[in-house]
């Protein structure tokens, strides 16, 4: 091994990775040819991190020492940030650097279960996060406000297991009293959520607190108490709202009552994601075996604005659904037919489906000759595989 082999000077490696940075390719062919390259290109690799701050200080202080210098790669090529703050021992650390952050676009808070962080700390970032995460946490509805009123570029809210601190307390009263927040939203993602939070939210609407246009709501895992809750909360946005996805794992109760779409005239596009095949009801299916049912009575109230309909169903391989191939032939799709009639005036109607790798080519087979009788409208696309967790959609 050659010990003195000429090496290249750090600051001319430092051009050259900087004259690369948009090339992950070519950064990656550095790592591999020149260990001298090593650290500077993966930092230039590292646009996301998640951070579990309850880790012990020691473990996460050679991050915040690179952050700290001003030759760090972050403040130009983060985007995502993630941060779990169970504990927080170490939260003001990172949360008073965020404005060194100046490419960060997406910051995800979870398990905040004592208070948010200052508001201020955002503030100075405030230009350049456009989509915010809260997963997990107890908040105040006025500790929400204060936070939202520092990111004024935000444009995507997801609102995953949250509740409010408060208990009994006046929505009415807080949001009068609150100012105007997100000018720039137009982005709901909502799951499992505690009773109190779309109220909250649907109040703010209301009020004019929240002053952005929404037209883009997604909801996931809402139960059946938050049923009436959501249609009001889609009935504020009114015809600001233009597309919509919901998870069948948001258990609907009374579609043609407390949860209708009638009022939104200008909805373009309705996605139905993570159903399953609508044949059984057994294994993993039976948390879904209403689902079809509410999609078909949602799909009889959708205004004559809503042009485009997507379902998103999976398989789950493995005799548990009856996949075997000695069952096979006996999975049809006679359920959905009272759907598919429902869809003949939408301009595009767009089935993805998902399944083990065992039954792709039969999938291709067997739904090719169920759908061939349906609308000219109606499309299957490419087959989609299906992981642990089932099918990820979009």
């Amino acid at each position: 091994m050659l010990t003195n082999r000429p090496t290249l000077p750090a600051e001319l490696i430092d051009i050259i990775i900087d004259h690369l940075h948009s090339d992950v390719q070519a950064l990656k062919a550095c790592i591999l040819t020149s260990k001298t390259w090593v650290p500077s290109c993966r930092y230039h690799l590292f646009q996301s991190i998640h951070l579990d701050l309850s880790l012990p200080a020691v473990r996460l202080r050679p991050f915040f020492d690179h952050l700290a210098q001003p030759s760090s790669h972050f403040p130009t090529t983060l985007r995502t940030l993630t941060l779990r703050c169970e504990y927080q021992q170490q939260t003001p650390h990172i949360l008073t650097n965020l404005a060194t952050l100046r490419a960060l676009q997406t910051l995800s808070l979870s398990f905040w279960y004592t208070t948010l962080p200052n508001p201020e700390w955002f503030r100075l970032s405030s230009h350049s996060i456009t989509r915010l995460g809260l997963t997990s946490c107890r908040i105040g509805l006025t500790e929400f406000i204060g936070l939202a009123q520092q990111l004024e570029a935000l444009e995507a809210l997801q609102l995953s297991s949250v509740s409010w601190k408060e208990t009994n307390m006046n929505i009415e009263s807080a949001a009068l009293k609150a100012g105007p927040i997100l000018p720039r939203l137009r982005e709901l993602h909502l799951g499992r959520l505690s009773a109190a939070v779309l109220p909250g939210l649907t109040a703010l609407l209301a009020h004019g607190v929240i002053v952005g246009k929404v037209n883009c709501v997604r909801l996931d895992e809402l139960d059946r108490r938050n049923t009436r809750a959501a249609g009001a909360l889609l009935r504020m946005l009114g015809t600001s709202l233009h597309s919509l996805t919901i998870s069948a794992k948001t258990h609907l109760h009374g579609v043609d009552t407390a949860f209708t779409l009638e009022e939104n005239t200008s909805l373009k596009s309705v996605h139905f994601g993570e159903l399953v095949d609508p044949v059984h009801d057994v294994g993993l299916s039976r948390e879904f075996s209403n689902s079809w049912e509410w999609v078909a009575d949602l799909l009889h109230q959708l205004p004559c604005s809503v042009q485009r309909v997507a379902f998103s169903c999976w398989l789950v391989p493995g005799d548990r659904l009856g996949l075997d191939k000695k069952s096979a032939d006996s999975v049809d799709w006679r359920r959905l037919v009272p759907v598919l009639a429902r869809l003949e005036r939408l301009k595009e109607v767009e089935f993805r489906l998902a399944a083990g790798l065992e039954h792709r080519r039969w999938l291709r087979e067997k739904i090719g000759r169920q759908f061939k009788g349906c609308p000219s409208s109606v499309k299957v696309v490419e087959l989609l595989e299906v992981g642990g967790s089932g099918l990820k959609y979009q």
